[in-house]
């Protein structure tokens, strides 16, 4: 913009007039407003059609501009001029609404794309309405999608439940993305809408209750909770609706292969690494109800050794986001620690590349609260001298930003974490001094509230390294790695409010760098490296990669092997989250003994 077109947009705001918050006024009669009209009306179809076509306000000394108000226009004729514009919370949905008048697509789309990014659990509803009413497609899907996945939270707040409309309701329910880890979860939240204003809304009740699917339902729960619903008793199409169900589930029970539409979201075992570039990571599942293996992006094992990243960690937040974090890309002998984060697209099949953490780091745990990530310490991924590291950091998923917290009191790597209530805790690890390294039997806590660090007066049985902690039933299980001189077989559980130790059974088999994750009650340990008594060439034991699949249940304190071999299983990282199949390949290998 040159400076005659400065002294001229710079004047303009002089001729605006507005004495209502939704109206303005141009006063046209000013000469220096004929400079104006060029651009404007290059600019805006709305302000052709004024000033190049035979309309009155063409004539016109006075003109005024209904629904929009004197701030909107002058931003709005801003970006005209310099293809710019100051968009804010407080002037988005003004922006909005004049984009629309003026016909101002660019504008319009920004102001789209930043709304946007600042959708949240407060105002999803608000901008799902909001996109709908100025017919902002784009904008609304990103709201809806937003609202399936944070359903059940979101649906807990009973304000939610009293405003959201029927159909918004049922366009809500009968969406396949919609997050719910069980289809019982519907149903429950269908009669909670009802009963919100049950007056008004049993009558629609029938309409809706055909968008549940039954047929993924656990048999014993319909007898027990829809049969008897009065809704549902009363009504001969819900009735029917039972009554097909039944049928389903009576030829599922018979081994027929019936292929159900409707929800595809499974539980299962999630594991990554290396595939065939530095940038791509693999994605691969296995499902421990059904051992079916499936990928959406395939290991490629003949690359893997190039481009094989290791001491990486995955993390699931609450909405079942799957990220990867950091690691180390085993490339030369001497490998660097990396910053990056990714974040997994189902529909994509792919890796969103996130902000990159502040530090570059491998060999170090992660606790997740909610949608915010926790990084400790770890190494800063040289093979040969390893410097561990004491910074902490924390990652916003909705804001994608990285925020660094107080330290660790010491610089460990290859630690435990686990989360209990407000607290992290930290088991073992090692720590490098005077050219040496120290396996610990320490126990730090991390308090979220306070940001602070408390040396806990309790030790591990046996300092210990490389482990695992799982928090369940208010304990944590503490399992696999290795200290010095040995692999640490042991099950040694936390009591946190007593701080006290007992343990639990010894796993069977001889491995170190087990992977381990909590699936519903029962913990899965898979693979890890086993040393054979073959010796190689060299003269030294030979070890593999061992893909099987234990099983452990905390409460009958009893091991179980469960499968032999998961094809495109991690033998050192594992995690568990909510999965679309509708998105994955399945391999055809069904595993087993």
């Amino acid at each position: 913009m040159n400076a005659q077109q400065q002294k001229l947009l710079d004047g303009l705001n002089d001729l605006l007039h507005s004495e209502e918050l939704t109206d303005v006024t141009l006063m046209a009669d000013d000469a220096e407003f004929q400079c104006h009209r060029n651009v404007l009306a290059a600019s805006s179809p709305y302000f052709r059609a004024m000033f190049t076509a035979d309309v009155r306000e063409n004539r016109q000394k006075i003109i005024p501009i209904h629904g929009v108000s004197k701030k909107a226009l002058g931003i709005a004729v801003k970006f005209m001029y310099t293809g710019t514009a100051d968009i804010t919370n407080d002037n988005v949905q003004v922006l909005i609404t004049a984009s629309n008048l003026f016909q101002l697509e660019t504008l319009l789309g920004a102001c789209a794309d930043y709304m946007m990014k600042e959708i949240c659990m407060e105002n999803c509803f608000d901008v799902y309405d909001f996109a709908e009413l100025h017919c902002l497609p784009a904008l609304r899907e990103e709201a809806k999608l937003f609202i399936l996945e944070h359903f059940v939270e979101l649906f807990q707040n009973e304000l939610n439940l009293k405003k959201t409309d029927k159909s918004k309701f049922s366009d809500l329910i009968s969406d396949d993305e919609v997050n719910v880890e069980k289809e019982e979860v519907i149903y429950q939240i269908l009669v909670r809408w009802v009963d919100a204003d049950r007056e008004n809304r049993a009558a629609s009740f029938p309409s809706l209750f055909g968008h549940v699917r039954l047929a993924l339902m656990n048999r014993d729960f319909i007898s027990s909770e829809i049969d008897t619903n009065p809704l549902v008793a009363n009504n001969p199409f819900c009735k029917s609706m039972i009554s097909v169900a039944k049928i389903y589930n009576l030829a599922k029970m018979s081994g027929a292969d019936w292929k159900l539409a409707g929800m595809f979201k499974t539980k299962m075992l999630i594991f990554s690494g290396g595939t065939r570039t530095e940038e791509q990571r693999s994605f691969s599942c296995f499902d421990p109800e059904t051992n079916k293996n499936y990928y959406g992006i395939e290991p490629d094992p003949p690359h893997d050794c190039k481009f094989k990243i290791s001491r990486y960690k995955l993390a699931v937040t609450r909405d079942s986001n799957i990220f990867f974090l950091g690691g180390e890309l085993c490339k030369t002998d001497i490998s660097l620690a990396l910053d990056s984060v990714y974040r997994y697209v189902p529909k994509l099949r792919n890796w969103e590349r996130c902000r990159s953490m502040h530090s570059a780091r491998c060999s170090f745990p992660v606790a997740v609260t909610g949608d915010r990530i926790y990084v400790f310490g770890g190494s800063e991924g040289h093979k040969d001298v390893t410097t561990p590291l004491n910074a902490v950091e924390f990652y916003e998923t909705e804001d994608d930003e990285w925020q660094i917290v107080s330290p660790m009191p010491v610089a460990i790597f290859n630690q435990a974490a686990c989360m209990y209530q407000e607290d992290v805790f930290i088991f073992g690890g090692q720590h490098s001094a005077d050219g040496e390294t120290q396996y610990l039997d320490t126990v730090l806590k991390y308090s979220l509230g306070t940001d602070t660090w408390t040396l806990v007066t309790t030790e591990m049985v046996n300092p210990r390294a490389r482990c695992s902690s799982i928090l369940f039933k208010d304990q944590i299980y503490v399992i696999g790695g290795c200290s010095k001189y040995q692999n640490i077989l042991s099950v040694d559980i936390y009591n946190p409010v007593k701080n006290t130790w007992k343990f639990g059974k010894d796993f069977p088999e001889q491995r170190t760098t087990l992977a381990e994750t909590q699936f519903d009650d029962v913990i899965y340990v898979i693979g890890g490296r086993v040393h054979l008594p073959v010796l190689s060439r060299s003269g030294s034991r030979r070890t593999i990669e061992a893909k099987d699949l234990y099983k452990y249940d905390p409460d009958s304190d009893e091991w179980t092997k469960v499968v032999k071999l998961i094809p495109h299983a991690s033998f050192e990282i594992c995690t568990t989250a909510l999965v679309d199949t509708q998105f994955l390949k399945e391999t055809g290998f069904i595993s087993g003994l």
